[in-house]
Parts: structure tokens; C-alpha cells; sequence
């Protein structure tokens, strides 16, 4: 059984469930980041003592891998984190594939100066430490594959854990599920769900930057639910609504719909245009202004067969896409030489 150090930003081990479940590797999973914790803290978004408890682990983790060698470590820290600094010696070391979803942009030219340069450097420090990188979206993978070898390793979900919905009565009920910051887009979302009526949507997530005073009664914020509440609930619902105007490095969110059976009303960024790159969908923004949007949910709202068959086919082929074993072919692959 091949031994492989997983050293992440934060906790999420979701995004190595094909490694986590796979019999083939012995995966050490290690959460870094002591600072992220702490942030949490001050904004008061999580339990003192849990926060303070990840936080006191990821600094142990930092110190205990600096002196760990010859073993093949997944990388997975944005590009511009200050604690690549501390982790030079544990780099130096091993061998390492680096997991990101950076740049966003891809290979287009509107990006940013500072972006640009920010990747730049990072291009010419990980050449020190590793020729591969594991790609979370399809622009990332156009970016770093003209300099390093690639593999485009998407997130996969465990499908059997979610009750797949059977009713698709259209009820009204739709849903956001993700954290609530100002690039989601919601004030745009809530803005579509007033103009219709018969429409309704749940806000669940941790309350950040946004705010529901002065919505209708149809506009509700859940707050944070748990991954089992996900698993059992999401099926209740006609539609996941994810309109953010950001490149989303990736949505699981959008693969738990899918698992569930719900169609998902979407914007196209960095995310939604890997997972539906090849599927005639019909629920799909092309930008993220006001006016999409709307059309988007009420183009929603006259859910007819046909529109249903198109979402029907695509869930059908991407549920098989994203499953366990066929994501982890793709790490077997990367991880064989």
C-alpha cells in the first residue's frame, strides 16, 4: 500500500475523497494553516474551543512535516500563502504534487496584473520542488500544463450518502448552499427571486456579508446546516441556485445536486465550466449581470419536458463522471511515476 501525505490549507478532506477511500493508498491527511482557525475566531464563526483546537494541530503539523522526507506529498495552498516560507525544508524533501485550483483565469487575457505576477513567482518556486501539478478546474489546467505535467483531478462525491429526489412536481423551492460573501451574488439572486412570485429560496451558510433585511417572507436564511442535513434535505428542493459573479475554483455543492437529483441554476465561471463543458444544459448564465440572472430563474420557472430531458441526460452522465472510481483513476495516473 502506497504511503502519501495530504498537506492542506484547511480541514476539508472532501476534496481527496478518491484517495481517502481508495484500498491502494495510506493516506496521512494534515490540515497547515493555524491562521485560518484563528480568523475564525475573530469573526465569530465557529465554537472557541474547536477552532482553537485545529488551530494548535495545524502549527504541530507544520513543525512535525518539516522533518518528514522521501515520501509523495499533495500539496494543496494557494500560491501567495505566507507559510510556504516555513515550509521550504519540508518542500525541499519530498516529493511533491501540488492540488490547485489557481490561477482562475485560466489562459485568458483579462486577468489582472497582480494575479499575473502573483503566478509568475509561483511558477518559478515550485519548478525548485516538483514538475506536476493536480488541477482542480479546467482553466487552471490550461495555465499550468504549458509548463509542468498536468492531470485535471476533479472532486468527487460519495453518491450513495444523498437521498436522490423522485417527486419533480415543480414546488417553488429553491436553494443556495455556500458561504455568504458579496462575489455570491445573492443581493442579484434575491433581486430575481422577488420578481417571481411563486418562487421561493432558502439561504443556507454561514452569515457573513450579506444581509436579508427588507426580503419577502419567500426569502429565507437557514444558516449553517450540517453535511448529513445536506444528504437527507437537498432533494426537497426544485433547484440549487449558485449565481456567483467570482471564477469558483470548484462547487461541490454543485455535485451533491447532482447527486441528489436537482438541477442547478449556474453561472459559467472558472468551476461550472469544467463540470458541464460537454453538456447541452439548459440552465447555464453566460455572465453574471443583474439581467442574466433573472432571466436565469425565470427561464427556471417555465420548467417544461423538454428542458427536463436536457437535465435528466446530464445529470445522468455527470453523476457517472464524478464518481469514486473514476476520479481515482485519474490520481492513479499522476501519482504512478
Amino acid at each position: 500500500m502506497k504511503k502519501i501525505i495530504i498537506a492542506h490549507q484547511y480541514y476539508c478532506p472532501e476534496h481527496f475523497t478518491a484517495l481517502l477511500k481508495s484500498e491502494e493508498f495510506r493516506v496521512d491527511y494534515r490540515v497547515l494553516d493555524p491562521f485560518y482557525y484563528l480568523l475564525f475566531l475573530f469573526r465569530k464563526r465557529g465554537s472557541f474551543t474547536k477552532c482553537l483546537r485545529l488551530s494548535c494541530v495545524a502549527l504541530f503539523n507544520i513543525i512535525y512535516l518539516n522533518f518528514i522526507s522521501n515520501r509523495t506529498v499533495i500539496f494543496a495552498m494557494p500560491p501567495y500563502h505566507p507559510l510556504l516560507f516555513l515550509l521550504i525544508p519540508f518542500l525541499s524533501k519530498n516529493k511533491i504534487i501540488f492540488f490547485t485550483s489557481w490561477p482562475f483565469w485560466g489562459d485568458k487575457e483579462k486577468a489582472a496584473v497582480g494575479p499575473k505576477i502573483i503566478s509568475s513567482v509561483w511558477l518559478r518556486t515550485i519548478k525548485r520542488y516538483t514538475e506536476k501539478v493536480a488541477c482542480v478546474n479546467s482553466s487552471s489546467y490550461r495555465y499550468w500544463s504549458q509548463y509542468l505535467v498536468c492531470r485535471l483531478v476533479e472532486h468527487c462525491i460519495e453518491t450513495e450518502k444523498y437521498i436522490c429526489k423522485k417527486d419533480y412536481t415543480i414546488t417553488g423551492r429553491l436553494v443556495y448552499i455556500g458561504r455568504l460573501v458579496k462575489y455570491k451574488n445573492m443581493d442579484k439572486l434575491i433581486g430575481a427571486i422577488e420578481k417571481n412570485a411563486h418562487l421561493s429560496l432558502d439561504i443556507i451558510g454561514n452569515h457573513l456579508g450579506i444581509s436579508c433585511q427588507g426580503a419577502s417572507s419567500r426569502i429565507k436564511y437557514i444558516g449553517y446546516r450540517s453535511k448529513e442535513w445536506i444528504h437527507n434535505n437537498l432533494s426537497k428542493y426544485d433547484a440549487l441556485a449558485l449565481v456567483s459573479e467570482w471564477s469558483e475554483p470548484y462547487g461541490i455543492v454543485l455535485l451533491e445536486a447532482m447527486a441528489a437529483g436537482v438541477p442547478v441554476l449556474v453561472t459559467r465561471t472558472a468551476g461550472t465550466e469544467t463540470v458541464f463543458a460537454n453538456e447541452s444544459y439548459p440552465f447555464i448564465a453566460e455572465t453574471s449581470n443583474a439581467l442574466e440572472i433573472e432571466n436565469l430563474i425565470s427561464n427556471f420557472s417555465n420548467y417544461d419536458a423538454v428542458q427536463r430531458e436536457k437535465v435528466g441526460k446530464a445529470l445522468k452522465t455527470l453523476s457517472h463522471k464524478y464518481r469514486i472510481s473514476e476520479k481515482l483513476k485519474v490520481w492513479q495516473l499522476l501519482l504512478a511515476s
